[in-house]
């Protein structure tokens, strides 16, 4: 295994975000919702205590740049402390775990978790429910330490779903992490096991406020894009136990496989498709393997990956990352392919694919696609808003991208009732 260990962020706690923590500091009690920014956007958020939500304060979890933790690293107290021979476990697993961990833990937990504590204060008392994001899993360490720590004298922690992959499959880290360390973790839709040690009752389906902001049309729409094609990134060293899609070793036939897609096309679709890269190519090269296989191939040069969504005629996707939920949320025709075997689906998600089989909206193969498309583009409406395909999309955006119209006063009920149970329980 090839490990990439070297951290490379830095603090981006900017005067309006360190203003807006202060401020909620002043506001903090032990009976308010504390509501990350990552969890509920600071815009809805002032939208829902003008609706009437009782005790709700934004917060931003800082940063914690390499900057805080110049400490050494003490090899013997590791050696030490983070020994797990006592474990009598013919287990190569724990075998690994203890061979790695004494090198790899992060300084913030070991030489510098007294900073980390001091750091942690800088959120103030415990609230009686803290909801979070993205940041529990990335970089926010002493955030996530005052969260624990909260939990531990009592707080109710919240967390919610902000992309793909969960509930479709098995293997996915991230979803373990966020949905079995909560209270309650609000899904997309979806409410059966991910994990046999899973438990349903902290699931619960609810509106997402994500695909609220997909829905609103950009402003000036125009270079009207036939065929939106896009592709993601696989890392190239191991970091953590990503989803199937993730895998670094699948990494060169994902790409054969896009090559293959794009040359099953007939001569005008190819025209037509336009690639959009992700972001961070992963020192992947992307842009120069496609340009060295397809000298004419063109890319989608919008930055706000929304408006790319809104001007297409087709989505195209060959995993099942984000921007195919995106599609499906705002009735956007798709086509998604990806590799046989891939993805260890759900039960539950297994049926959702098989309905999307039916209706030729997802293929086991690039060139199946690619076939589908040739057949069907030039009359993609006839095929999309028939009765058949539009009752399963229908069916699929219930369980995967649920967003009905009267998302805010749902979210307003929700954490009212939050508020309301946890003040009975403080009473009584």
């Amino acid at each position: 295994l090839s490990f990439d260990t070297e951290p490379v962020f830095h603090d981006n706690n900017n005067i309006k975000k360190q203003i807006l923590n202060i401020l909620s500091r002043l506001a903090l009690s032990k009976t308010s919702i504390v509501a990350s920014l990552s969890a509920i956007p600071l815009n809805f958020q002032i939208k829902l205590s003008l609706r009437g939500a009782r005790k709700l304060i934004p917060i931003y979890p800082y940063i914690d740049g390499i900057e805080n933790y110049n400490h050494l690293i003490n090899t013997k107290f590791r050696q030490a402390a983070l020994n797990l021979d006592h474990i009598n476990c013919d287990n190569q697993f724990v075998d690994f775990i203890n061979l790695n961990l004494k090198k790899y833990l992060p300084v913030c937990f070991v030489e510098g978790f007294g900073r980390l504590r001091l750091l942690s204060k800088r959120y103030g008392k415990a609230p009686s429910a803290l909801i979070v994001g993205t940041e529990m899993y990335s970089r926010c360490e002493s955030f996530m330490h005052w969260a624990a720590m909260n939990s531990l004298a009592g707080t109710k922690l919240f967390s919610m779903q902000h992309g793909g992959n969960y509930g479709m499959e098995f293997r996915s880290e991230k979803t373990f992490i966020e949905i079995n360390a909560y209270d309650k973790f609000y899904t997309w839709g979806w409410n059966w096991h991910q994990f046999k040690n899973n438990d349903p009752k902290r699931l619960k389906p609810m509106t997402s406020i994500f695909l609220q902001n997909v829905k609103k049309i950009p402003k000036n729409l125009n270079n009207k894009i036939e065929i939106l094609y896009t592709v993601t990134s696989i890392k190239s060293k191991v970091r953590r136990f990503d989803c199937s899609a993730m895998n670094p070793y699948i990494s060169e036939k994902y790409f054969l496989d896009q090559i293959k897609f794009y040359r099953s096309l007939n001569g005008p679709n190819k025209d037509n498709v336009r690639v959009r890269l992700y972001k961070d190519d992963l020192k992947n090269n992307y842009f120069d393997k496609w340009k060295k296989e397809f000298p004419t191939v063109k890319f989608d040069g919008n930055s706000n990956f929304n408006l790319s969504l809104h001007e297409a005629n087709l989505y195209v996707g060959d995993c099942l990352q984000t921007t195919w939920i995106e599609a499906l949320s705002i009735n956007k025709p798709f086509v998604l392919f990806v590799s046989p075997n891939l993805y260890d689906f759900t039960p539950e998600f297994e049926k959702i694919v098989t309905k999307l089989i039916s209706i030729n909206a997802f293929h086991y193969s690039p060139e199946s696609a690619a076939y589908f498309i040739n057949d069907n583009y030039s009359e993609l409406n006839k095929w999309w808003l028939s009765s058949v395909v539009q009752g399963t999309i229908s069916e699929v955006r219930k369980q995967i991208a649920w967003n009905p119209l009267n998302s805010t006063e749902l979210w307003l009920r929700e954490l009212n009732s939050i508020h309301s149970s946890l003040q009975d329980n403080g009473s009584a």
